[in-house]
């Protein structure tokens, strides 16, 4: 059913803040939890090629039930649907679960609300051009420095 997506806007950023991989996708999804749910099923897929590297992966999601949710389901391995997530996110020398109000992430927020207009995939990786809305949401981002 139609009345059951949901889009989610993925951004994977470097210890300077500058994105490196950009996703985009509509998802089917009951619910806004399943649905963020499976957000960070998809991010912990697109980032499992980082898993051997010496870096963190940092959850913001906008929904503080599911930041809940998710934080409570990395201390019990063995809850059955949460098995494969606890062990990919484990996978990472470090990890971090925070709300972020949805306004606050301009830049996935824009993402999210562009593949839901759009009824599109987005990707972007690194050396490919911005699109210009979505390149001035970056430049404002306080965490992105340009080069």
């Amino acid at each position: 059913m139609m009345d059951d997506y949901a889009a989610v806007g993925i951004i994977f950023r470097d210890t300077e803040g500058k994105p490196i991989k950009v996703f985009g996708q509509i998802i089917c999804a009951s619910t806004p939890i399943m649905a963020e749910y499976y957000a960070a099923i998809l991010a912990l897929h697109l980032a499992k090629k980082w898993i051997q590297r010496d870096i963190a992966i940092w959850f913001e999601v906008d929904s503080l039930q599911t930041a809940t949710m998710l934080s409570s389901v990395m201390h019990y391995s063995s809850v059955p649907k949460g098995s494969w997530l606890v062990s990919m996110v484990h996978a990472f020398p470090d990890y971090r679960i925070t709300h972020c109000y949805r306004e606050a992430n301009e830049a996935a927020n824009w993402i999210a609300k562009f593949v839901s207009t759009q009824r599109v995939e987005f990707i972007w990786d690194w050396g490919m051009p911005f699109p210009i809305h979505f390149e001035k949401i970056l430049l404002n981002d306080y965490v992105f420095k340009p080069p």
